[in-house]
């Protein structure tokens, strides 16, 4: 059975299915402030997850970030 087309893609080209990046548990938290519990530059890593997002081809129909998004989930880490 012949597929049936949903849209298209980023790219203008037919897709018989979406494509999705699913990112979990992200803990963004704000660099000034000190957390003991992040092992690394957050706001980095998503940084650079993104621009490597950027280079997948054909690009995702679709990101979902899902979980934890932030680390401590105060009005600083927004």
């Amino acid at each position: 059975m012949d597929g049936v087309n949903i849209g298209l893609s980023i790219s203008g080209q037919p897709r018989l299915h979406p494509t999705f990046v699913h990112l979990t548990d992200l803990h963004i938290g704000a660099p000034e402030l000190f957390d003991d519990h992040l092992l690394s530059d957050t706001s980095s890593t998503l940084a650079t997850i993104l621009d490597d997002i950027k280079s997948i081809v054909p690009q995702p129909d679709f990101i979902v970030v899902s979980a934890d998004l932030v680390s401590r989930g105060e009005s600083i880490d927004l």
